[in-house]
């Protein structure tokens, strides 16, 4: 074998391993029929491409049900309802550097609500936030019912000055905090401040979810077990960001918001929080904790919290 042809040969070999794809998200549905969030590299064009494939089960084995259904670039993220019978889809449709949006930082969006035939509903978010967070850090949509969901995206921010702008005082102003903006970096570049929203498809609006102290970024977010308030992980801004996707230790706390409340802390004295869940009950909440260790990637504790009464227990 020649050199040129091994050369094809490892090519062809890391092209295919390339583009194998890796599951996003999923959900089994009442039915039994499951749905699969699936995203693939397009190696040859520089992008990702993100798709849905059903499964159905025959003869005691899933198998695919019809074609996946790409979506396209522009769906920042989506959703399934738990009963399956929706898709949430966010459609970015604009950006603030086009012209015409000013100069907030903002991404503008379609939320829309699909049944297995079409678009039934779609809510238009302009100059509200930034971009939709979908990450497995702080990315989450939960749904409330079938018309009312929480998400996460970046707080809308003014964009940042540079030494080209007409109002840049040069003797005033740091050209490194005008060009330097700290983020979490590392696989989870560009995300700096996020908030909790809450689309209702009933009254067609979103609105952030009130009371979260300036210095905390939202991740996670789920709704209480009564459904009245939101339950999410904060992480304190005014701390080191960069490396959070490796150093899983970081500390953190779970909160509660509910409207016209103060944003309460659930986890006074746990080290972190990550990933909360409600149980089935609806009277306890499921999270991971590290505690307060050195090491990075490290294990973690299975912690409950019983929702009212904020006692906690822990799984090893």
């Amino acid at each position: 074998m020649t050199e040129e042809q091994i050369l094809e040969e490892l090519k062809s070999s890391y092209e295919s391993i390339y583009e194998i794809p890796s599951v996003s998200g999923g959900r089994l549905s009442a039915d039994g029929s499951i749905t699969v969030v699936l995203s693939q590299r397009d190696i040859r064009n520089n992008t990702n491409r993100s798709y849905l494939q059903y499964y159905r089960k025959f003869n005691d084995k899933y198998e695919p049900s019809g074609f996946p259904v790409q979506m396209g670039a522009n769906v920042h993220a989506s959703s399934i309802s738990p009963d399956g019978k929706f898709l949430a889809l966010f459609v970015k449709t604009g950006k603030d550097d086009e012209p015409g949006f000013g100069h907030t930082k903002a991404v503008d969006y379609a939320i829309e609500l699909w049944d297995r035939t079409r678009v039934v509903k779609q809510v238009i978010v302009k100059d509200t936030h930034g971009k939709v967070v979908n990450d497995e850090y702080f990315g989450r949509v939960t749904w409330a019912s079938n018309s009312k969901l929480v998400y996460v995206a970046e707080m809308k921010t003014s964009a940042p000055k540079t030494v080209w702008d007409k109002e840049y005082d040069h003797n005033k102003e740091s050209h490194f905090d005008i060009v330097n903006q700290e983020d979490y970096g590392e696989g989870l570049v560009g995300t700096k401040l996020t908030r909790a929203f809450v689309c209702n498809f009933e009254t067609r609006s979103v609105t952030e979810v009130a009371g979260v102290p300036s210095k905390i970024a939202v991740s996670s977010p789920i709704w209480s077990p009564d459904g009245q308030g939101v339950i999410f992980v904060g992480f304190d801004v005014s701390k080191k960001r960069l490396g959070l996707k490796y150093c899983v230790q970081r500390e953190s706390a779970l909160y509660y918001s509910e409207a016209d409340k103060d944003c309460e802390m659930l986890t006074e004295g746990v080290w972190n929080a990550r990933r909360p869940v409600v149980d089935q009950s609806g009277k306890r909440i499921a999270f991971l904790s590290t505690g307060k260790v050195p090491f990075h990637m490290t294990c973690n504790k299975l912690m409950i919290v019983r929702f009212k009464y904020k006692h906690f227990n822990y799984l090893d």
